[in-house]
């Protein structure tokens, strides 16, 4: 992604076709596709890379929501960041190995852009 400029000079809330807009839409298809799939270690970057490009352009809001929507793919529960003690109390002391040292870090890393 470092070939993809992502600048347009509006704001997220602005009016009217922009590459930020163009950006997103096809950021949403591809996680659609990889929902499908069911391709976890593709989905969960592609989440966080798009809360980024939303923080970019100050919508905290959506980016929050991608970010979240990477917690709960990475753990493979919903509502993950509301609800972590009672998700970690389901895993118990072997969460790491249940879901992975390297997915409970990009949680983490989700968890601290909030």
């Amino acid at each position: 992604h470092d070939n993809m400029s992502v600048t347009t000079g509006t704001t997220a809330g602005a009016g009217g076709p922009s590459a930020y807009k163009d950006v997103v839409a096809q950021y949403q298809a591809a996680i659609t596709l990889l929902r499908q799939k069911q391709a976890l270690e593709t989905l969960v970057p592609l989440l966080l890379e798009l809360g980024n490009i939303h923080l970019l352009h100050r919508n905290r809001a959506e980016a929050e929501r991608a970010w979240r929507d990477a917690v709960d793919a990475t753990v493979g529960r919903v509502n993950v960041v509301a609800t972590w003690r009672s998700v970690l109390e389901a895993l118990g002391p072997q969460a790491t190995a249940k879901c992975g040292f390297q997915k409970l870090l990009v949680a983490c890393t989700a968890c601290a852009n909030l």
